[in-house]
């Protein structure tokens, strides 16, 4: 997994916490390695043709607070989170999905200008925001729930709401659930590029 917009990879970043963690071991006796995760892209299973469309910005990606923090937090079956001692997330996991969510649409939308939030926006641009009110473990499955709106980026208007529901298989521990983001993200991005390229919702 990686950084956004820095060619480090989370082998790397292990290599490096398994390193600091051993330096610490030598100097106290003993203490665990902290493992740093980040978010990547999935790939589409089905690769659309390339087409032109107008401009699409993808301005935010808001989580519940106890989530989106630097150290790592799982949802358990019940109500309670598990705060994970030696995981940590590499940035923000709001940034993390942001970039990786901006890269999963780039790679659906050939053709399509994809932007980063801080880019500015040219004539007929449309803002993604993403707001993802709740992640849920159901068994071996993460259950995300939100919205996603589509604005125009120079006016605001509202273009569209699309209520947002998605499911993932996990693995228990920390990079099970990392992973299991990926592919929310992955599934989202699925989910908004036929949305966006068509621009409008499916059936309406």
């Amino acid at each position: 997994m990686r950084l956004p917009r820095t060619p480090v990879s989370l082998r790397h970043l292990r290599v490096a916490a398994v390193l600091s963690g051993a330096v610490l071991g030598v100097s106290c006796g003993h203490s665990a390695p902290t493992e740093f995760l980040a978010l990547q892209p999935v790939p589409p299973q089905v690769r659309s043709p390339s087409a032109p469309g107008n401009p699409v910005r993808v301005a935010a990606v808001r989580l519940p607070p106890w989530l989106d923090r630097l150290e790592v937090a799982r949802p358990t079956d019940g109500s309670t989170v598990v705060v994970e001692d030696f995981e940590r997330w590499s940035a923000p996991v709001g940034d993390l999905a942001l970039a990786a969510l901006t890269d999963d649409l780039a790679d659906r939308l050939t053709g399509v200008p994809v932007l980063p939030a801080r880019a500015i926006a040219p004539p007929a641009t449309r803002d993604v925001t993403v707001d993802l009110i709740a992640l849920t473990r159901r068994g071996t499955s993460l259950e995300l729930d939100g919205a996603a709106t589509v604005t125009d980026a120079r006016t605001g208007a509202l273009i569209l709401n699309i209520p947002v529901h998605l499911r993932a298989a996990t693995s228990t521990g920390a990079p099970g659930e990392a992973r299991a983001l990926d592919d929310l993200m992955g599934e989202l991005a699925d989910r908004l590029a036929p949305v966006l390229r068509a621009g409008t919702v499916a059936g309406r």
